[in-house]
């Protein structure tokens, strides 16, 4: 099977790209939600933002199995 390493890139920076989007979006959740007075939801998703980031590093840094042509 022959696969588009380009196409697969790019898609993967796309991928990063939402998922940074997603946890600047969670960053902002948990200070709204520490002004609030919530400590519990703001660790939530200050929990949720660093999954984000690190999905989006893993998509950044994929390496392709040799198998891979």
């Amino acid at each position: 099977m022959k696969i588009n390493k380009a196409a697969a890139r790019a898609d993967f920076k796309k991928q990063a790209a939402k998922f940074r989007r997603e946890a600047e979006m969670a960053e902002k959740g948990a200070a709204r939600f520490r002004e609030q007075g919530k400590p519990a939801a703001a660790k939530t998703c200050e929990d949720l933002a660093k999954v984000y980031l690190k999905q989006a590093d893993m998509a950044e840094n994929y390496k392709f199995p040799k198998w891979v042509k």
